[in-house]
């Protein structure tokens, strides 16, 4: 089992509070007139300075799945912020796909997972 990054999961939290308009659950990455969104799995990403997004242009917007890291290797957003955080594929697919964008039921989802409540 990971060795959950319970300091990562709140610096991701900060960040996010910090900058509320730039988090959004819907989309991995998104970045179009308006600026850049991000989901809590995006915001894991940006927070990491060796790693840039790999972004598909869709006419008026972008969008990001994939990262690549300094090392040249790819990577799937999700997957990346799964490993950083420590989490299990349970707690991964509840904080990145049943999470809204509700800063308080993310809070709460967090600290379900710091709690072990999906381990």
């Amino acid at each position: 089992m990971p060795e959950l990054n319970t300091q990562l999961l709140q610096e991701v939290v900060d960040y996010i509070e910090t900058h509320p308009e730039e988090w959004d659950q819907d989309s991995w990455a998104n970045k179009g007139t308006c600026g850049t969104t991000l989901c809590f799995a995006g915001t894991t990403a940006l927070l990491d300075p060796q790693v840039e997004f790999i972004w598909m242009n869709r006419g008026e917007y972008s969008v990001a799945i994939d990262i690549v890291k300094d090392d040249g290797d790819w990577d799937e957003i999700e997957e990346y912020a799964q490993r950083r955080l420590g989490l299990t594929n349970r707690e991964a697919y509840t904080l990145f796909h049943y999470t809204r964008t509700d800063l308080e039921q993310l809070k709460l989802t967090i600290k379900n997972i710091v709690n072990g409540k999906y381990r």
